[in-house]
């Protein structure tokens, strides 16, 4: 095991750009150079303010239920142990039962180790009275293996998956189309929190 390398691919010759870094080659000379900084060199770092903070339960309310008008309450959850979904869960909960929707389903990818969020997503689930689908790394590791998996996966995809760990998500969001669900609703990692997201690179090419 070693600290996770930024840079780093599954080959050997093949690198990966940094988030929120750019790749320039002229006359043969390559440089990697920043475009965006969540936290600028020189500059105070702007966290939210007071009165900013007070508009996030609005604002992530409004953001499920707008998502869930689109599919009539028919929604799944893509449920970690984490403060994220767990809030997007609660939230969704609470509108279903306003509205008359359907109870949203969770799914769940259950992690060996440090990474066990197993009984804090079934409590969770358990508490909402979501049904609850779960899967384990460890099923997906047999066979073929999780690598190879999340390979085959990249031969299929626009775009490489950012993580390894791809294959069991889809898996979920299968499971979720089979069971009705119309839109899977998930949060994002705190660790993420500082990196560039997919969709802003969206943002850019749109």
């Amino acid at each position: 095991h070693h600290l996770y390398d930024a840079n780093e691919t599954f080959f050997r010759e093949v690198r990966r750009l940094p988030a929120g870094h750019g790749l320039k080659q002229v006359r043969g000379r390559r440089e990697v150079f920043r475009y965006w900084d969540p936290a600028p060199a020189g500059k105070p770092l702007r966290w939210a303010t007071a009165e900013e903070a007070r508009e996030l339960p609005r604002l992530l309310r409004s953001a499920c239920e707008r998502v869930m008008e689109c599919a009539n309450g028919r929604t799944g959850i893509l449920l970690s142990g984490g403060l994220d979904s767990v809030s997007v869960a609660a939230y969704a909960s609470d509108l279903a039962a306003e509205r008359g929707w359907p109870r949203p389903r969770a799914f769940s990818v259950v992690f060996p180790g440090e990474g066990d969020e197993e009984s804090v997503q079934k409590e969770v689930a358990q508490k909402l009275g979501f049904p609850q689908t779960l899967t384990a790394i460890r099923d997906f590791e047999k066979g073929p293996g999780l690598l190879q998996r999340a390979l085959d996966v990249a031969a299929v995809c626009p775009a490489p998956p950012a993580f390894v760990f791809a294959p069991p998500f889809l898996h979920l969001l299968g499971e979720a189309k089979t069971q009705g669900c119309e839109v899977v609703l998930t949060g994002d990692g705190g660790d993420e929190l500082l990196l560039a997201t997919p969709a802003w690179a969206a943002d850019l090419i749109r």
